[in-house]
């Protein structure tokens, strides 16, 4: 699957946003499975686990960090406010800083050109 696809079904509530968040800032937090079951799920943190069982399957303690997903996500949320901000901001101002200037050079033309 596609890293952006798979970045733009990310949809997170707040209280997981906030998890998430606390997670990315305090690596291997202790959190029951339960609350972060669904950032588990998409792929944004992962399970610290102590060896393997008989099986070798790993054994999961109750901490979790940030998986390598949540690195691209984070990079794709970052670009995408980036060009939000430059489209409902920056782009705006220079239109109209632009506009501005055009509508007001012509009441200048006669005064540069006036013999001093």
């Amino acid at each position: 699957m596609d890293r952006k696809v798979k970045c733009e079904r990310v949809i997170l509530s707040p209280d997981e946003k906030k998890l998430l968040r606390e997670i990315a800032r305090h690596p291997h937090k202790r959190c029951s499975q339960s609350e972060a079951r669904a950032l588990h799920t998409l792929d944004l943190v992962k399970p610290d686990t102590e060896g393997e069982d008989d099986f070798h399957q790993p054994i999961p303690k109750d901490t979790y960090c940030v998986s390598d997903f949540y690195w691209v996500y984070r990079e794709y949320r970052r670009s995408l406010f980036m060009d939000r901000l430059l489209t409902a901001f920056w782009l705006p101002m220079l239109v109209s800083f632009i506009t501005s200037l055009l509508t007001t050079a012509p009441q200048w033309i006669p005064l540069l050109l006036q013999p001093k």
